[in-house]
């Protein structure tokens, strides 16, 4: 580790180490553009943890380029007295902090702008957004330029150490840069040089307002994964650019919003998927170079380093998920590191659906004081009834608090429905993060119990303090014809045990269960088909996983039906009605995946007795693991 612990020099700004915080929108800030103490608290939070520079989320120049309703400004004035008390807390926890300055350009919703959001030209850039964007005049550009340069001049009051000027992501510059949605015929389009015009006169207007005063860096898309874009053979001259420009350092990215999946990497995308791209981009410049993109471990990012392939490791997730993720590698300790699954559910998606952001294995995101774990005044003997993700996080939480914790779980194993998720293909990241957890609750002397079912009687004996009732759900059984066959089992039992179905298989229902277990059983080599009576396949999958999904169900041949209704099961097929005509589809075996109940017996009876009593997880009500462990942790918090 001790290069990526080393120092580092990016213009006038010395770093203490090699891992800088990617910029990360989180909805932290108010509607008015301005800094809460919850961001305070967030940034804050990671900077404790030794990151070397953190780089705020998105800051929009001009409030036409805001990405979304509570996203950070640095547009007027009255920004700066908020901005300067983020960057005392940021320096007061020993890291250096960066500005990104931004306009979302085509990717602005219109709803929170009021108007049609503005890009290089007039051009679709992405399905099924009507209209598309008005082009900028030339004379909006020259105001564009001048905003991003007063907002550098912002930044430098507010106590910022550097800027990072975001060209990528197919918001507003890359939208100049990129040949796909740059059809300008004046001196802004056209051939490199000209779609370059934008950003390197927004580069010269920072300089002449700041001067040396502060490091420029840039984000650059290497690749924009899109028909038609950027490229790298491009890219590396768009690098080659920026540093006679005198940009002091190029942050690596790649993507846009047509490309998600290349922009936020879900656990489907190899780690450290950009590195290649960075190391390209390493030999044509002298300045520092960059890198991101699902590295989330610190051998992979030392690795990198002492390859040559970058000169600074970017961590986006792998910081919401742990803020100390840089102080337990420096210590030696990455095996406490709470991983980043890369599941985009508590991040990217929450984001999109306009909600703030927090984490499926750290649910304290966004509260990093309210939650904080703290010692309990009295210690107390706990007993966790379920050891899902949402009783062991309990566990976990009680424990910390200094609570003797027995957890108690009816199956060999634990993970509960995380467990599960763990098996199909690239879900594999799931079993990390229950690794990390099992780890954790033995290093906090949690007595673990399996194969062990807890009744009234069994607690009445145990005489615990506080019960924390987790025990989870089952599958829903629709009221289906023959549904009660042999050959018609649960998804949740064919992921234990694949082995219970052979031949032809139809997986009755088409959400992520369903087309999860479809493919763990395409990969075992059945012939598989996917019947959904609705018209929306996979409606509960965060966007990037689905596309991911979909698109290798295409590859492997496995059928879907949607608006197909199931009439009867039969043994050896499945009668449907689909298109107006009743049909009979063949199926050695079937399977479910219509959906859960929550098991609440339990819950019931403990009403009876004088007990404190939390309950958590799908027992409430099933919902995702994203739930469930915020469940487990806020109980943990309260006992």
């Amino acid at each position: 580790m001790s290069m990526l612990f080393s120092p580092i020099t990016i213009g006038n700004m010395k770093l203490k180490n090699r891992i800088v915080m990617a910029p990360m929108a989180t909805h932290f800030a108010n509607k008015e553009g301005r800094v809460t103490k919850k961001i305070i608290d967030y940034y804050a939070e990671r900077a404790r943890g030794g990151t070397g520079l953190i780089i705020t989320e998105s800051c929009y120049v001009i409030p036409q380029g805001r990405g979304g309703n509570q996203r950070l400004g640095i547009h007027e004035d009255g920004l700066i007295d908020g901005l300067s008390q983020l960057t005392d807390a940021v320096h007061a926890n020993g890291a250096m902090i960066a500005a990104e300055l931004h306009h979302g350009g085509p990717q602005v919703p219109r709803m929170v702008i009021g108007e049609m959001p503005a890009a290089a030209s007039n051009v679709y850039y992405q399905a099924g957004v009507i209209p598309p964007p008005r082009a900028l005049s030339k004379e909006e550009v020259k105001q564009v330029v001048a905003a991003y340069a007063a907002a550098a001049g912002r930044a430098v009051k507010a106590g910022f150490d550097a800027l990072l000027i975001h060209g990528g992501h197919g918001y507003l510059i890359n939208s100049f840069l990129s040949p796909v949605t740059n059809r300008r015929t004046d001196c802004y389009g056209g051939d490199l040089s000209n779609r370059m015009r934008f950003l390197l006169e927004i580069i010269g207007a920072i300089r002449d307002r700041v001067g040396d005063s502060l490091p420029v860096m840039v984000r650059l898309n290497a690749e924009d994964f899109v028909e038609g874009g950027i490229r790298l053979p491009e890219s590396l001259e768009m690098a080659r650019m920026l540093q006679d420009a005198h940009v002091d350092c190029i942050h690596v990215t790649a993507g846009t919003h047509l490309s998600m999946e290349m922009m936020v990497q879900p656990m489907a995308i190899p780690r450290g998927v950009l590195v290649p791209f960075a190391a390209a981009i390493k030999k044509e410049v002298a300045v520092p170079v960059a890198v991101v993109g699902r590295i989330n471990n610190p051998e992979l990012a030392a690795k990198i380093l002492e390859e040559g392939k970058a000169d600074l490791i970017t961590l986006g997730r792998a910081l919401i998920a742990d803020p100390y993720f840089p102080q337990k590698a420096a210590q030696g300790k990455a095996d406490e590191i709470r991983p980043c699954i890369a599941c985009n559910q508590g991040c990217n998606y929450q984001l999109h659906q306009g909600r703030n952001i927090t984490c499926f294995g750290n649910p304290s995101v966004g509260k990093e004081e309210e939650w904080r774990i703290s010692s309990a005044p009295h210690p107390k003997n706990v007993l966790v009834v379920g050891g899902g993700p949402a009783g062991m996080q309990a566990a976990l939480t009680a424990a910390a608090r200094g609570h003797k914790v027995v957890l108690c779980e009816r199956n060999q194993q634990l993970g509960g429905q995380l467990y599960l998720a763990s098996k199909p293909p690239c879900k594999d990241e799931i079993a990390n993060l229950l690794s990390y957890m099992s780890a954790q609750l033995a290093r906090l002397n949690v007595d673990i119990r399996l194969n062990q079912e807890i009744g009234l009687e069994d607690i009445k004996k145990m005489q615990p303090d506080a019960v924390v009732v987790a025990t989870g759900s089952i599958p829903f059984i629709p009221p289906i014809e023959g549904v009660n066959l042999p050959h018609v089992v649960t998804a949740q039992a064919v992921l234990r045990k694949p082995e219970i179905v052979a031949g032809k298989t139809a997986v009755i229902g088409g959400g992520g269960t369903g087309l999860e277990t479809a493919e763990f059983l395409a990969e075992k080599g059945l012939s598989v088909i996917v019947i959904e009576m609705m018209e929306d396949i996979a409606g509960d999958m965060e966007p990037t996983r689905r596309k991911l999904i979909l698109n290798r169900l295409s590859e492997k041949g496995i059928r879907i039906l949607i608006k197909a209704k199931v009439k009867r099961i039969n043994p050896g097929c499945v009668v449907i009605e689909w298109l107006g005509n009743e049909q009979s589809i063949d199926a050695d075996s079937v399977v479910l995946a219509t959906g859960a109940l929550p098991v609440k017996k339990l819950g019931e009876e403990l009403r009876e007795l004088n007990l404190e009593v939390h309950f958590v997880g799908d027992c409430l009500n099933p919902r995702t693991g994203l739930d469930a462990i915020s469940d487990g942790f806020q109980a943990g918090l309260s006992i």
